[in-house]
C-alpha cells in the first residue's frame, strides 16, 4: 500500500494534522462498535475494517502502543448452572469487554477486543440453543432489554424455573422464548458464516 492509497483508504485531508484525522476516525470506529455491540453478525466486518485501518495508519506512520490489559478468561456457560447465574456472568462478560472497546488505544487492540465478544456470544447462543420452545417469527435486528429479561429470569426462579431443563411453553414468559429464539436464529447464521 503507498501512502497515497492510505490516504485514500481513510479519507484523510493531507492540509490537516494527521494524528488528529486518524484518531477521530478511530474513535468513530470505537463508537460505532460499542453502540452496535450486539450486533453480533457486524464482528466479522468490523474486524476486517479495523484491519485495513490499521494497515492504512500504519503506512502513515501512525501507531500507538496499547497498555490496556486485554487478558479476560471466556465464561462457560453451563446448563446445570441456574439460567440467572450464567445471564448475570453473561453481562459482567459483556460489560468488560464494552469497557475494553471504550478504553482501546488501537485497531489491533480493539479486533482482539471484537474477537473476543464473538467468542462471547457465540457461547451464550450455543447455550440457548440447547431448548426447544415456541418458534417465533423474529427480526435478526430485534433488541431486548437486558434488564426485563433479568427481571424475567428473577421472577421464573422464584417459581422454581431455574435450569433450561425447567423450561417449557406453560413456565416460560414470552419475552423469554422471544428471546431464545432470537439467540437461536443468531446462533444459526453464526454457524452458517
Amino acid at each position: 500500500m503507498t501512502r497515497a492509497q492510505a490516504l485514500a483508504l481513510l479519507n484523510i485531508n493531507i492540509d490537516q494534522d494527521l494524528e488528529d484525522q486518524i484518531e477521530t476516525l478511530f474513535f468513530d470506529y470505537k463508537t460505532k462498535i460499542y453502540q452496535q455491540i450486539d450486533q453480533t453478525l457486524l464482528y466479522k466486518k468490523w474486524s476486517k475494517q479495523l484491519l485495513h485501518f490499521l494497515d492504512a495508519a500504519k503506512h502513515l506512520g501512525y501507531f500507538k502502543e496499547s497498555n490496556v490489559d486485554l487478558s479476560m478468561s471466556m465464561p462457560i456457560f453451563d446448563k446445570l448452572q441456574p439460567m440467572i447465574d450464567n445471564f448475570n456472568q453473561y453481562q459482567f462478560s459483556k460489560m468488560r469487554l464494552a469497557k475494553g472497546i471504550y478504553e482501546s488505544q488501537n485497531p489491533a487492540e480493539l479486533t482482539i477486543i471484537i474477537d473476543q465478544l464473538y467468542l462471547l456470544q457465540f457461547n451464550w447462543m450455543l447455550y440457548w440453543n440447547a431448548i426447544k420452545l415456541n418458534p417465533y417469527e423474529l427480526q435478526l435486528s430485534e433488541r431486548f432489554d437486558s434488564q426485563a429479561l433479568l427481571s424475567e429470569l428473577q421472577s421464573m426462579a422464584t417459581k422454581n424455573v431455574n435450569y433450561l431443563s425447567d423450561l417449557q411453553v406453560g413456565n416460560t414468559p414470552v419475552v423469554i422464548q422471544r428471546y431464545i429464539a432470537w439467540t437461536q436464529l443468531i446462533y444459526q447464521k453464526l454457524v452458517a458464516s
